[in-house]
């Protein structure tokens, strides 16, 4: 197929992550970046079909097997915080790092910030009062938090259509390399 893994992902973002697990360990330099765009390539690795999102950082001539690589929003883990980032028109996909004890708070209408906060820094209570000031803030129409819940890990995807996103959780199980399901957040 021409365009390989990225084009299939761009096809139907939601059906390619029912079948296709997402790399729980990202790039290093996803990884070791601030919360923003970045211009990513999906590609397939080991025998069990897991997608790595790596960063394209040469130009498409220098890496062919890049050349349909996307714009997307990324955010990150950071210990110790809540990173977050605002999804605008600039990408029209977004990823998150995994999440594993943390909690996505997703506030806003139109244009959401989406926030990742340090489920082992932070108490329930403190990520609690967190998802209330987004909910109530003066840019914001509503909230949603996402966490990982019984799963092991998680990667919440975004796809924008239009003015509008829509958000999908791919979520694991301790030591699988398969998705147990993709849903709706």
């Amino acid at each position: 197929m021409s365009g390989g893994m990225n084009q299939l992902f761009k096809s139907g973002p939601q059906q390619f992550s029912s079948s296709h697990p997402f790399n729980t360990q990202p790039d290093p330099s996803l990884a070791a970046g601030p919360p923003g765009v970045r211009r990513l390539n999906l590609v397939a690795e080991g025998t069990c079909g897991a997608m790595a999102l790596t960063t394209v950082k040469k130009a498409p001539e220098a890496m062919p097997m890049a050349s349909h690589a996307f714009n997307a929003y990324y955010l990150p883990y950071q210990e110790k915080a809540k990173p977050s980032v605002q999804l605008g028109t600039d990408a029209d996909y977004f990823f998150t790092a995994a999440i594993t004890g943390c909690r996505l708070i997703i506030g806003g209408g139109g244009l959401p910030i989406v926030t990742h906060v340090d489920g082992g820094f932070y108490n329930d209570q403190q990520m609690d009062a967190m998802c209330s000031t987004r909910a109530n803030g003066t840019n914001s129409t509503s909230m949603r938090y996402w966490d990982n819940g019984e799963y092991y890990a998680t990667i919440v995807v975004g796809v924008r259509n239009g003015s509008a996103w829509k958000f999908f959780a791919q979520s694991y199980q301790l030591n699988s390399k398969t998705p147990l399901d993709t849903q709706e957040v």
